[in-house]
């Protein structure tokens, strides 16, 4: 692949999609919603305007698929565009950390996919995507880029043209899983999807503020209220339904058909109904495991599995975190996370935080409650007295984010379990680790505690894991492991 190539003509409309969509507001707003009072002179000029635009946009949408070239040549992904100001960005081969493949509705129409080449560092955009381009062209691109890198790559989702390397003889599959519609169905079930659902609507609605006539729609809000707390109850348990229900399917149309299959130096992970997308996953770019249980999955021995890859930004809505599994069971967790990353394991016995920790797992709780309760108390007895009650509740949070907190150690892994409002547990390789801090502060040091940080290289920022108010000469002693010198004390700590 050292001559260059465009991208399929379709690209072009895609792009004149992407750019209609941007837009589709201000247009709406400026073309069709109006007083009513235009004039003749003033509706023509709306509409050439309208058409002169339209045909900017179509324009704009040749050029950018005309000028859009992609190669391999001497190590590099080249990548060329821009008319007026010519643009280059060559990304070396080696960096590339993951090979996304998708397909969209209009992808499978016309049997073409999507590429996003993901890059350490590369923050929250992919470093590179070619937005159309045939099966047999991503087959020639992962070929070209796994003899420069000793790679290899699966091939593309399309059923008339997908023919895996283990077919040709030349890459067999090792691992093979398949989430069941069972498990999709209680993942769908138990999404904590509904807040962004909601706040995806409010941000809608909050384009058009200039257009909402606030004023009746308080007035007609507090006749609303006068009709009783019950219908309003009925109506906000409606309105999450609704959501749920859209949330529901959501999932279920993102995370269905979900494989994942595991070659000699790769994961190859496939999901989605509507729109198909790939992820190719080097095993040597892995970081970390991390296991999320929200308040719903928990009490049911659920939970969703992510791996931390450096630099990789292939699932926005998981924070820089690649899905491993969108949900399974906790039981059957330890023997597929042995199965698929051998190197990782969850551990038996776990150190729990001493008792004297509790005290100041609580007062944290404590305190954001007080900037609440005390205004209360002060304004609206006798009312406001009853707020009282939240610090029972901050009291029982501080109570089950310590005993949610544990740690364990061995010669190449550290474990670190703890919770904000869900529980989460990472499993970390030391020499995945980037930095590992103790600290101490003042009151800390009189309770001999300690907190120890974990950074890996996972987003451009990194990612930070904190167990806070373990024992100090604990939390020495993984210092101590992390900088290698500390390995003949293990049995100690772990004990």
């Amino acid at each position: 692949m050292f001559e260059k190539r465009r991208l399929h003509p379709i690209s072009a409309l895609l792009s004149i999609i992407s750019f209609i969509k941007s837009l589709i507001i201000p247009i709406i707003v400026f073309f069709f919603i109006g007083s009513g009072d235009d004039g003749m002179i003033l509706s023509y000029v709306k509409f050439i305007s309208f058409g002169v635009g339209f045909i900017g946009v179509l324009v704009a949408g040749f050029l950018y698929w005309y000028s859009y070239t992609y190669r391999v040549e001497d190590g590099e992904l080249r990548i060329e565009h821009g008319v007026f100001i010519k643009k280059k960005r060559y990304i070396p081969i080696e960096k590339i950390q993951t090979f996304d493949i998708s397909q969209g509705v209009l992808h499978r129409l016309f049997k073409l996919v999507k590429v996003r080449v993901e890059t350490a560092g590369g923050g929250k955009e992919a470093e590179a995507e070619l937005t159309a381009i045939t099966s047999m062209e991503s087959r020639q691109l992962e070929r070209a880029l796994m003899e420069q890198t000793a790679q290899q790559f699966e091939a593309p989702m399309e059923e008339e043209h997908t023919h895996s390397l283990a077919e040709e003889g030349k890459e067999k599959v090792l691992f093979n899983y398949k989430v069941s519609t069972k498990e999709l169905l209680i993942a769908g079930s138990t999404t904590g999807g509904i807040g962004v659902v909601l706040s995806a609507i409010i941000a809608f609605f909050s384009q058009f503020e200039e257009l909402i006539p606030y004023e009746i729609i308080v007035n007609r809000f507090e006749q609303y209220l006068n009709l009783g707390p019950l219908l309003v109850m009925i109506t906000a348990m409606f309105a999450i339904f609704i959501a749920w229900v859209i949330a529901f399917i959501n999932t279920m149309l993102k995370y269905g058909n979900f494989t994942i299959e595991k070659y000699e130096n790769e994961l190859v992970i496939i999901r989605g109904i509507i729109e198909k997308r790939k992820v190719t996953v080097p095993l040597g770019r892995i970081q970390a495991i991390r296991i999320s249980e929200n308040i719903i999955r928990q009490p049911l021995g659920f939970a969703t599995v992510f791996v931390e890859i450096a630099g990789a930004s292939t699932d926005m809505d998981s924070g820089m975190s690649t899905m491993l599994f969108p949900i399974i069971k906790k039981k059957k967790l330890a023997k597929l996370i042995n199965e698929i990353l051998v190197d990782y394991h969850i551990p038996i016995s776990k150190t729990k935080l001493p008792k004297r920790s509790l005290i100041r797992y609580m007062l944290r709780a404590i305190y954001p409650v007080t900037i609440i309760v005390a205004p209360m108390v002060i304004f609206l007895r006798p009312w406001g007295y009853t707020s009282i009650l939240l610090f029972v509740v901050a009291m029982v949070f501080g109570y089950v984010k310590y005993r949610g907190a544990q740690w364990s150690l061995d010669e190449k892994q550290l474990f670190m379990q703890f919770r904000t409002i869900g529980k989460t547990t990472v499993l970390m390789q030391r020499k995945k680790i980037q930095a590992c801090t103790m600290q101490q502060s003042y009151f800390q040091k009189r309770k001999s505690l300690c907190t120890i940080t974990s950074s890996i290289k996972s987003s451009a920022s990194g990612k930070h894991f904190n167990m806070i108010d373990m024992e100090f000469y604990e939390g020495r002693a993984i210092h101590e492991w992390y900088s290698n010198r500390g390995n003949n004390r293990l049995e100690n700590v772990n004990s």
